[in-house]
């Protein structure tokens, strides 16, 4: 979440790099978190790009909450 949360889209290629874990495997947990609610954002699954849903990008700001780096692993290898 706080990766994503300053840009208006980001390529999933890169970010799955960022966090050393497959296409797949990113895809299926940005699925869940946009299900829960936990992020508001759409999934391009095609060109594999997943798109911010703010209502203004200039104002709009998200402080998550602290991320344990265990649950971090836990949500990235579930």
């Amino acid at each position: 979440v706080q990766y994503f949360t300053p840009f208006a889209s980001v390529r999933m290629d890169l970010m799955a790099d960022a966090f050393n874990c497959s296409l797949q495997q990113l895809q299926t947990e940005l699925s869940q978190l946009i299900m829960k609610k936990e992020i508001k954002a759409r999934i391009d699954s095609h060109n594999k790009i997943i798109y911010a849903r703010h209502a203004d990008l200039e104002v709009c700001h998200v402080t998550p909450p602290p991320l344990s780096r265990d649950r971090a692993r836990n949500l990235l290898f579930a």
